[in-house]
């Protein structure tokens, strides 16, 4: 949901994948509304298609009718993708609109920014038999923090060698990775594991991985991941069979 992706910075209908049973969308602590999978769908757990950003508040916050609200929403989201260029038949909508409630231009465009913010700002909230399974939230990145973390931190050797994936990242306040982050860093071993591959790495849209493997020199090993303000290490336990 990075609205830099999109044209005039407007995200048009999104796709959830959950297996949960629905799906209520937020935008701050407004609730925007839930939604569900299509039931016409004959996969188990259906994309759950999300094409409404503004909900009802043009109905509880700005007085316009349930209609009204409709045909002012489909406006907005012309505009976002047109411009003034609007065709004629919304451009004379849009004039009635403003008459019957009584809205000058700037009151117009004021709608506009308003509701098309490009700062996002929702939480996403899955449901499974009426209990919260799992919570998502985006919006801004205010901070982010780097992960390091081994698929197991204690190695066998037995008959061969074993080795481990050691997988980087980089997300922001909420968890979320960060698609555009290519941060370089470096990896040294010691001990009981070598690395396999290149010393020097790069975060791929905000993660990657790499592997060790025991070399039979002792019963621990340690790993060093060297950003440039940051150093992280792990700890591993080797045992033999």
């Amino acid at each position: 949901m990075n609205v830099g992706d999109y044209p005039a910075s407007v995200l048009p209908e999104i796709y959830v994948a959950t297996n949960g049973d629905y799906v209520k969308v937020y935008r701050g602590d407004y609730c925007v509304g839930t939604f569900y999978p299509d039931k016409g769908s004959k996969l188990p757990h259906t994309l759950i298609k999300i094409d409404d950003f503004i909900g009802e508040q043009l109905v509880e916050k700005e007085g316009f009718t349930k209609r009204d609200s409709e045909r002012v929403k489909k406006i907005l989201r012309l505009a976002s993708a047109s411009g003034t260029a609007l065709p004629l038949r919304y451009k004379l909508m849009m004039f009635m609109l403003m008459k019957k409630y009584r809205l000058s231009m700037r009151d117009a465009m004021g709608l506009y920014y308003k509701y098309n913010s490009p700062i996002p700002d929702y939480r996403f909230e899955a449901y499974k038999d009426g209990k919260l399974m799992k919570t998502v939230k985006k919006e801004a990145v205010k901070t982010t923090a780097y992960r390091v973390e081994a698929d197991t931190e204690e190695l066998v050797i037995g008959e061969t060698y074993d080795a481990t994936r050691i997988v980087v990242s980089k997300a922001d306040q909420n968890g979320n990775t960060l698609p555009y982050a290519f941060d370089a860093f470096s990896v040294e071993t010691s001990g009981g594991v070598d690395l396999i591959g290149p010393h020097t790495l790069a975060l791929h849209a905000g993660a990657t991985a790499f592997w060790v493997k025991t070399n039979g020199s002792g019963d621990e090993g340690e790993i060093k991941v060297k950003f440039p303000d940051q150093e992280f290490k792990i700890s591993l336990k080797i045992e033999r069979r």
